[in-house]
């Protein structure tokens, strides 16, 4: 199911459009408006479990796919989380924890993009991270920052989580 010309299918249009959600999410956080920013990374995520859902039932995962994926996944699930929690509380400690975090996101995405296991993730996947630090910026926005660090050593740990869908 390719789109004409692109090469893109459906589930590549998910990916895209997760990105952009992170993109967005980014915009939303430096104006200040951290709901929606946060909304938006929730948002991302669905849109990240629905590309793997298309992948699957229509067969079509692949190379290409996995590698855009992750990078949808860096914008929307680990930079935009860093932009939140900058401006949220734009000190050096805030920075040293989205630098961290952004950094453990990368780590983790790439570490993904090579592992043969299937069925489990080795740390806590980028999106399940996003999503806990969106929850954290709306319910605790003075202490977000801190939850960077916590959510980074869970992205690279060697705990296994167990697949989902």
């Amino acid at each position: 199911m390719a789109l004409s010309k692109t090469g893109l299918g459906l589930k590549d249009v998910l990916t895209l459009a997760s990105a952009a959600a992170g993109v967005a999410a980014i915009s939303f956080a430096l104006k200040g408006n951290i709901p929606n920013a946060s909304a938006l990374i929730v948002a991302a995520a669905f849109l990240d479990y629905g590309d793997g859902v298309v992948a699957r039932t229509l067969s079509s995962a692949n190379e290409f796919g996995k590698q855009l994926d992750s990078l949808a996944d860096a914008i929307s699930f680990a930079a935009a989380p860093a932009v939140i929690a900058l401006v949220l509380n734009n000190g050096l400690p805030s920075l040293i924890a989205a630098i961290v975090y952004a950094i453990a996101g990368a780590y983790r995405l790439a570490r993904f993009n090579v592992q043969k296991e299937k069925g489990v993730f080795h740390g806590l996947p980028a999106p399940a991270a996003g999503v806990c630090f969106a929850a954290v910026a709306l319910v605790a926005p003075d202490y977000a920052w801190i939850s960077l660090f916590a959510l980074a050593a869970l992205m690279v740990s060697s705990i296994e989580f167990r697949k989902v869908g």
